[in-house]
């Protein structure tokens, strides 16, 4: 029973192992795709996964697969750390933001708390890309934020904290904005972006390549402007031109709330697992 228990374990361990490696370069979508890769880590499936090396652990332990006290104690301790960590992904809060550079995002639209802390706004001064010698494919990529007045740099891999929360950088957007002159009036506006003038809202919807034509909807009704091309409109002249690039920043936010018992319980388990390797000889061929 004991050897089966134990490659029941090494498929499962296995088969999540790989799950998780192969949905790291998935890329995250609304819809979770085939086997949940593109959202695994929210996914039934992971916690399916996790649930099932739970019972094994509690069946090896409960019903004498693994006989020694110091082996039980450590397969216990192992199945606390999942229970913790099946505890922290169904009841913590994990979303996404997005953030124009030059907006601010109020965190309270999201988190719903009486603290103060949660009030703030994080404002992305400036998105900055590092790309490798094809001077295309991004190396790496950060988010300039300020928050409370204070600056702050939020980069891959290195999560800024805030109360019982940590903010990750997940990805990024890149859209071109444009210079719309409509008499005496100037906008800025981007694709789907809505501005407000006397001649009503204005949307700007897409951009015919072939014509070089961009598609405005003004108050309702559909309008044509060439590119970098003045036509008069309402007796007032309307011109539309390139005028650079913006980044969007999309900031994953992770509630961490238990990470101390986790944390806790992964010391313990490294102590008694050098607790059981560093035994001596002879009361290791005793117990054998």
């Amino acid at each position: 029973m004991k050897n089966t228990l134990i490659r029941m374990f090494q498929i499962l361990t296995l088969t999540l192992l790989v799950f998780l490696a192969v949905s790291t370069f998935m890329p995250l979508k609304s819809e979770p795709g085939f086997l949940y890769l593109n959202r695994f880590y929210d996914s039934p499936l992971n916690l399916f996964l996790w649930l099932m090396l739970l019972v094994i652990l509690f069946v090896a332990v409960l019903f004498k697969g693994i006989r020694s006290s110091r082996q039980k104690i450590l397969h216990f301790l192992l199945a606390v750390i999942i229970i913790l960590f099946i505890v922290d992904k169904s009841s913590n809060e994990r979303f996404f933001i997005k953030i124009r550079e030059g907006d601010t995002f109020m965190l309270n639209e999201v988190i719903t708390s009486e603290n103060e802390i949660y009030t703030v706004g994080i404002k992305l001064t400036r998105f900055e890309i590092d790309v490798h010698d094809d001077k295309e494919t991004p190396k790496a990529y950060r988010s300039y934020l300020q928050m409370n007045d204070e600056d702050l740099v939020l980069e891959v891999n290195k999560p800024l904290a805030l109360g019982s929360y940590r903010l990750y950088q997940s990805a990024f957007e890149r859209d071109y904005y444009f210079d719309l002159k409509i008499g005496e009036d100037e906008f800025k506006i981007t694709f789907g972006d809505t501005v407000i003038s006397s001649y009503g809202n204005i949307v700007l919807q897409d951009y015919d390549p072939r014509n070089r034509h961009f598609r405005l909807l003004v108050a309702g009704e559909v309008r044509w402007l060439p590119l970098k091309t003045e036509v008069l409109y309402d007796n007032s002249k309307w011109q539309i031109s390139p005028s650079g690039e913006i980044y969007t920043s999309v900031i994953e936010v992770v509630e961490v709330k238990g990470l101390f018992w986790l944390l806790l319980a992964g010391i313990l388990y490294l102590l008694v697992m050098g607790w059981s390797f560093w035994k001596p000889k002879k009361q290791h061929r005793e117990e054998v």
